[in-house]
């Protein structure tokens, strides 16, 4: 936290820097602390050393659910969205019962013009969540945009039903 600006305090990189590496060569085995190196990486806007100590954490534990987040995190910060696809679905197979990745996935997929993929991802939220509004309201516009205008209108009208003073929901069906 005293790394990044505006903070940025004088030392505070090198002694976290220290304590976690001296965390790793106490506990070998734990992929905690390459994820803590990795934070501070990040911090330190270096993604490419980020990068490195996560795929160091996942070597120790490859299905390390915060691993993939941040450096879905760190593909997104770094424009390479097709990056950030690829780790949120792995985050998806390991944590397959989290509507919200599928919802981040779904926008990432969105933003990369896939709007099949997110289409199916926002789907697959609704189906976790049924009353998941981010996931309606996402589900409406990527069905709005391959041309599906009636189930776009049906879950925006759903939308409206629970959030009636919603301006954004209102101009989405006009």
């Amino acid at each position: 936290a005293l790394v990044p600006k505006p903070l940025a305090i004088p030392g505070a990189y090198e002694n976290a820097k220290f304590a976690y590496t001296q965390a790793s060569e106490h506990n070998p085995s734990s992929p905690e602390p390459h994820l803590l190196l990795a934070q501070l990486e990040v911090a330190n806007e270096n993604l490419d050393l980020a990068r490195n100590y996560i795929r160091e954490a996942l070597i120790l534990k490859e299905d390390y659910a915060d691993a993939y987040v941040l450096l879905a995190r760190i593909e997104v910060q770094d424009k390479n969205i097709k990056g950030a696809i690829a780790s949120t679905e792995t985050l998806a197979q390991i944590d397959h019962d989290n509507p919200a990745v599928y919802l981040e996935l779904g926008i990432l997929k969105s933003n990369d013009a896939d709007s099949a993929g997110a289409i199916e991802a926002f789907s697959k939220a609704l189906e976790l969540l049924p009353d998941y509004a981010n996931a309606k309201y996402y589900l409406a516009l990527e069905l709005e945009k391959v041309g599906r205008k009636a189930e776009a209108k049906e879950r925006l009208q759903e939308l409206l039903a629970t959030n009636p003073d919603s301006v954004e929901i209102k101009q989405a069906l006009e």
